[in-house]
């Protein structure tokens, strides 16, 4: 669980397995509020037409019962795609992001 002890009473945490988990594109996450927040929030998600798949949540829930192991295998794997993309187009120049597996290339005119 994710505890602020010097955050308001109203703090609405809202978290990603993007990042996380190396999760980025299987679109599952979950939100941490307090519990006298409960009745608001249940007619927000009310309003809410779509859940991740199954199979995504299920994935969710195995990454978190594998723990650190499990992310930094999905890191690593990520590392390795992005590396063999990145050198395919680096007669583009393309220029690597710090912190994510993103990179800009200019596109020929």
């Amino acid at each position: 669980a994710h505890v602020s002890p010097d955050a308001p009473d109203g703090v609405i945490n809202v978290y990603s397995f993007s990042k996380a988990y190396g999760m980025a594109g299987w679109r599952v996450g979950y939100v941490a509020y307090p519990p006298h927040l409960s009745g608001a929030m249940l007619k927000a998600q009310d309003t809410i037409q779509s859940m991740a798949p199954m199979l995504s949540q299920r994935v969710a829930l195995a990454a978190l019962d594998a723990g650190a192991s499990w992310v930094k295998k999905q890191v690593e794997e990520l590392q390795t795609s992005r590396n063999a993309i990145l050198e395919a187009v680096e007669p583009l120049n393309a220029v690597p992001s710090k912190g994510s597996f993103f990179f800009v290339v200019k596109l020929p005119s």
